[in-house]
């Protein structure tokens, strides 16, 4: 890898933190009674339901224990329930509510209108490529084995 790869890979990284930081303090996910990590869980169990704790836990790289707390908090505000998973009795399947489908509906609606003009800018490709060239690096950051990005 070359010196100006790895410099834009960083750039890439700090503008993607730095996005992050302002959604969160832009106050549309604390007006919801959300931080960050909860937002990102109820998305996470939008796009794929019936997730354990021990779970989602490994897929944002936190601890059963730390994840176990995010989920307690969102269930305590209605938008996720806990069950009893039948197969394996000591793990928790963590499942999004009405409520949590709506609040989440809530905030990409907010985003929508916040960075519509930005993302009507770029092109579908570019943005379905920059989706694919993301999600490769944080899954071989992670130590996931994936199919090599499409360029």
């Amino acid at each position: 890898m070359s010196k100006s790869t790895t410099t834009d890979f960083a750039r890439i990284i700090v503008n993607a933190f730095s996005l992050q930081s302002a959604i969160t303090s832009n106050k549309m996910l604390a007006d919801k009674g959300l931080t960050t990590a909860g937002w990102l869980v109820l998305r996470r169990l939008a796009n794929k339901e019936d997730l354990s704790v021990a779970a989602l836990g490994r897929a944002f790289s936190l601890t059963r224990q730390r994840m176990f707390q995010i989920v307690n908090r969102l269930a305590e505000k209605g938008y996720v329930e806990l069950k009893i998973n039948e197969d394996e009795k000591r793990a928790r399947k963590v499942l999004l509510t009405a409520a949590g489908r709506t609040v989440l509906q809530g905030v990409e609606k907010e985003l929508t209108v916040l960075l519509g003009d930005t993302l009507s800018e770029l092109p579908e490709k570019s943005m379905e490529k920059s989706a694919r060239v993301l999600r490769k690096l944080t899954d071989t950051v992670a130590g996931n084995k994936t199919e090599k990005a499409e360029s």
